[in-house]
């Protein structure tokens, strides 16, 4: 979680579409059913 926070915390800093989207894959990649945030990291996004 200090790694969620962290980057939370870098986000507010520096709000970047690139952050964001970061933001977006990993809160899906934490839940149980990833099929779509493996497809999103497939992509490279």
């Amino acid at each position: 979680m200090r790694y969620a926070h962290a980057t939370r915390t870098a986000v507010s800093r520096q709000p970047s579409a690139e952050n964001i989207a970061f933001i977006a894959v990993m809160r899906y990649a934490s839940q149980p059913q990833s099929p779509p945030s493996e497809g999103l990291l497939a992509r490279g996004i």
